[in-house]
């Protein structure tokens, strides 16, 4: 197939932000040719650029930085982005008109516009809920900000809409946002990330007692959150009941507020970024994710049950990783705070338990979470889409 891949940044280990596509591009590269469309929003390293390459036919990229230094630099963000949407809708009908594709596959609800008019067949990686994690959201923000919020929900569920009419084949990153898009019951695809198994494996572990630890963006507001709830809520009972119980909060871009927050306790540390978080996480006795808003699935939490740590969390995380229901999910849920810091002490009084718990969910990872069958399945719905196509032309 000579496929046409559109994202909305440029997936890459060595980018921040999301590897989804980064997994797939690489192993669909193996057997097809691709030709890759990018909006950059962060800086691209040269050796992420290479290795792209070595993937693809070719590469267009599209950068809101490059808009900025040759218009008004007064323009806001969003109308940078807006201006090189536009202008990768005219390079979109440019290319699609000079050569041909036999299917254009689809990541990046703010790119809708330049498949609204498009003839190839399409397949459409929804991957999350933008909408119901907006929902969730306004639930616990100021009554300030509820305006704007509620406006870019109103925005995320009209560009959900377009979506799915336009799409020949969606997916959807887990069945819980499937069925905040489409309702319960729908067969549509989901196909969850993957992890790597290789680099996500433990090496030296020698967890330190009482100690507890979560990865993330730390500016990303969920993960800010949840990383004040530790700090507030749930180390004030551990350091009633345990003896010299440790946080580590690891992750780049923390907030100053979180820093100011962390920089109170001498038992809390706020790494900010880290060339690698696994020597940290080999500290750590027990991973925890006390996320109350969120769509999609929690990567830093297959990461860790992959590193043969306990996971304790929320509903609203565990959600995102179950799978269909089939299969016991082996972290502890906890969603009330209370009782979040009753989980995660029961845990670190039993080593045993921790054990069990961390085994588990490495091997839940290793039946479910795999880049190759996840890539495939998004094989398999560019080739159905053509052929549907092809069977309705011949009508």
């Amino acid at each position: 197939m000579k496929i046409l891949y559109i994202i909305p940044d440029f997936h890459h280990p060595l980018v921040p932000g999301s590897h989804r596509h980064y997994h797939f591009i690489k192993e669909l590269s193996k057997r097809h040719k691709i030709t890759l469309f990018s909006l950059v929003q962060k800086a691209v390293p040269n050796a992420a650029l290479k290795e792209m390459r070595t993937y693809t036919q070719k590469i267009h990229m599209f950068s809101v930085a490059d808009v900025k230094e040759n218009t008004n630099s007064r323009l806001s963000k969003e109308m940078q982005l807006r201006e090189t949407i536009r202008q990768m809708h005219e390079a979109f009908r440019a290319l699609t008109l000079a050569e041909s594709f036999d299917v254009v596959m689809f990541h990046g609800k703010i790119l809708y516009p330049l498949i609204a008019d498009c003839d190839i067949p399409v397949v459409i990686d929804f991957c999350d809920a933008t909408s119901m994690r907006l929902q969730i959201q306004m639930r616990h923000e100021s009554v300030r900000k509820l305006p704007l919020r509620f406006t870019r929900y109103l925005i995320a569920k009209k560009n959900e809409k377009n979506l799915l009419r336009k799409s020949d084949q969606v997916a959807f990153i887990s069945a819980r946002d499937r069925s905040a898009i489409v309702g319960p019951g729908s067969r549509l695809s989901v196909v969850p990330n993957g992890v790597d198994l290789d680099f996500w494996t433990p090496k030296q572990r020698r967890p330190e007692p009482h100690t507890i630890a979560m990865t993330g963006v730390m500016n990303y507001q969920p993960n800010e959150d949840a990383a004040m709830i530790l700090i507030r809520k749930i180390m004030p009972v551990l350091r009633q009941q345990l003896e010299n119980p440790r946080l580590l909060l690891i992750g780049r871009s923390p907030t100053p507020a979180l820093e100011k927050e962390g920089a109170l306790h001498d038992d809390v540390t706020v790494t900010g970024f880290v060339d690698d978080v696994r020597p940290y996480l080999e500290q750590a006795s027990v991973f925890v994710a006390p996320i109350y808003f969120a769509s999609g699935m929690q990567n830093k939490v297959l990461e860790a049950m992959a590193m043969n740590l306990p996971v304790v969390t929320t509903s609203m995380v565990a959600e995102g990783v179950e799978i269909n229901g089939r299969e016991e999910l082996p972290v502890v849920v906890a969603d009330e705070e209370t009782k979040f810091a009753e989980e995660v002490i029961r845990l670190l009084n039993n080593p045993d338990e921790q054990q069990r718990l961390g085994k588990a969910g490495r091997a839940f990872v290793e039946r479910h979470f795999v880049w190759t069958e996840s890539a495939a399945k998004f094989e398999k719905m560019c080739m159905d889409a053509i052929a549907a196509r092809e069977t309705a032309a011949a009508r």
